[in-house]
């Protein structure tokens, strides 16, 4: 049976100032974990707000972003106003020449959209620019507005 070894140290010199050392240690080692315990909660407190400034960064995009969509279908509907007066304008400038309402140009405008990849104002202002030729009425309208279409599209392909 194996039996453990036992070492004796003797320290020669003065007990006293052993003492005083390692209860200098002792006082370091507290000081240090008090320090360290202060340090642990201000990064508590640093990643609370940390994550509290995260919180306010997110809610503030989503407001940006909610913002934003309003801000573009009010500036939609303000455009989509202005070309509806512009074609009230036009009619009424060329005494209704083309026989057509303004509901009847705004309708066309929006079935079409629905078949070529162009919005309906981009439609709707180029009917208001065939408004001004007062030789273009009736079926003519419709078809004259197809034709701009079909050539603006050949041009751009």
């Amino acid at each position: 049976m194996a039996s453990n070894p036992t070492v004796k140290v003797s320290f020669v010199g003065d007990s006293a100032q052993f003492s005083q050392v390692v209860s200098d240690v002792q006082k370091s080692s507290g000081d240090l974990e008090t320090k360290l315990g202060g340090l642990s909660s201000a990064m508590s407190g640093v990643f609370s707000v940390a994550g509290g400034l995260a919180v306010f960064t997110a809610l503030k995009g989503a407001l940006d972003a909610v913002t934003g969509a309003i801000e573009g279908t009010i500036g939609a509907a303000e455009r989509q106003q202005q070309i509806e007066v512009q074609t009230a304008a036009a009619i009424k400038s060329t005494g209704d020449a083309s026989g057509l309402s303004a509901q009847q140009i705004t309708q066309y405008a929006e079935s079409l959209s629905g078949t070529v990849p162009i919005s309906a104002q981009v439609i709707q202002q180029t009917e208001n620019m065939l408004l001004t030729f007062t030789n273009i009425k009736g079926q003519t309208f419709p078809q004259t507005t197809q034709a701009v279409l079909d050539m603006s599209a050949a041009f751009t392909a």
